[in-house]
């Protein structure tokens, strides 16, 4: 089962995000739950697919 793959996988460290310097919102294509890491200029977010082509995002900061 593909999920409880990618469910192994995010929590044994073996899940990289493909970066990406475009928001993906609108016009990337993916699966609910689909997760890419967005470089806007110095800020980085965090961006999950809910369905086909919308994506939500989450500006990442550094908590010391």
């Amino acid at each position: 089962n593909e999920t409880l793959e990618v469910l192994w996988n995010v929590t044994n460290g073996r899940y990289n995000l493909s970066l990406v310097t475009t928001n993906p919102d609108g016009s990337t294509k993916g699966n609910a739950g689909d997760m890419v890491l967005l470089k806007d200029g110095s800020n980085y977010y965090l961006e999950i697919c809910i369905g086909g082509s919308v994506w939500y995002g989450e500006q990442l900061t550094n908590t010391p």
